[in-house]
């Protein structure tokens, strides 16, 4: 939406400036082979399967321009469980900075503000809860 706001290292991006991040989304390969493209039922798969924090970041940061908005809300939700995971193992502050200081979140957080219109009822709860988890556990401020 049009408040809509990111904040990475000190710098705020709104909503309606999202020129970069559409620019971030199109550069999905889309020709090619079907062997050169991940499906979105195979991507959410791998969401799912990501062993840690970074592993998700990691995830989102290669492949993030080719998430439909089914997995982003899933990339939200699983953040916010591994993140939350991770905290009782290193603290809430580590992994709030690591969070906020990620490529991987902050394109994350983009794709959010790139794909709400799409969200149906089960994505926006996703999304929602997935926020709200992470800014009153994690004290991460997305949006």
């Amino acid at each position: 939406g049009e408040g809509a706001i990111l904040r990475r290292r000190g710098v705020v991006v709104r909503g309606e400036h999202l020129g970069f991040w559409r620019g971030y989304a199109g550069t999905g390969k889309r020709s090619g082979g079907y062997a050169h493209r991940l499906s979105f039922q195979q991507i959410t798969k791998e969401i799912k399967e990501a062993q840690g924090l970074g592993d998700l970041l990691k995830l989102v940061d290669a492949h993030g321009a080719k998430f439909n908005f089914i997995n982003v809300s899933t990339a939200v939700s699983t953040v916010s469980k591994l993140a939350s995971k991770h905290a009782m193992q290193v603290g809430k502050v580590q992994v709030g900075k690591v969070l906020c200081e990620h490529d991987g979140f902050v394109k994350l957080i983009a794709l959010v503000t790139l794909h709400c219109g799409d969200f149906e009822a089960q994505a926006v709860g996703n999304v929602l809860n997935g926020l709200a988890v992470l800014q009153t556990d994690l004290g991460v401020k997305s949006v």
